[in-house]
């Protein structure tokens, strides 16, 4: 105050601080591997609100090269976290291809020092691979209306997937 009749220049503030934040339990989650188009069991990510305010989270966005892979079921499309609070966001994973699958998710928030929080995603596609060992088959030739002689014939799987064989056809 810089000219006043009043003795007493004193001036009393107060104010409430906001102090809202988003923290997740892990930075990724894992989901080892998996059959190509089958999906995973549902992990649990949990989001805690450490601040002394309610945050809101307004987006839970799927993005990186294999995102489509991931399934993220969060509370609601925008959801709040009460002070001292945690939600729980689902994911499974559904790789569509052979191979190492990495996606992410970012959380935005309101939240004061952390407004982005980033969880990586990561999983592997597996797929059984038959092997038939001899390959092609020789059978060698016999007279009409005879059996030849037997050839044995191994059938395996070198893939890192289980193999179901549900019919086996001559063609």
């Amino acid at each position: 105050i810089e000219s006043s009749n009043a003795t007493d220049k004193t001036v009393t503030v107060t104010g409430r601080g906001l102090d809202r934040r988003l923290s997740a339990d892990r930075s990724s989650v894992s989901f080892g591997e998996q059959r190509v188009n089958t999906r995973s069991s549902t992990q649990g990510l949990t989001v805690r609100n450490g601040g002394a305010d309610m945050v809101t989270v307004t987006s839970v966005l799927r993005r990186g090269t294999n995102a489509g892979d991931f399934l993220v079921t969060p509370p609601a499309p925008s959801f709040t976290i009460s002070p001292g609070s945690s939600r729980t966001i689902a994911i499974a994973f559904q790789p569509k291809a052979a191979g190492l699958r990495r996606g992410a998710i970012d959380l935005l928030s309101n939240a004061c020092a952390n407004a982005k929080v980033t969880v990586g995603l990561v999983g592997t596609g597996v797929v059984p691979n038959v092997v038939i060992d001899p390959n092609p088959i020789e059978v060698g030739s016999s007279p009409k209306g005879k059996e030849s002689k037997p050839v044995t014939v191994t059938v395996s799987n070198d893939g890192r997937a289980p193999l179901k064989i549900t019919a086996i056809q001559v063609i």
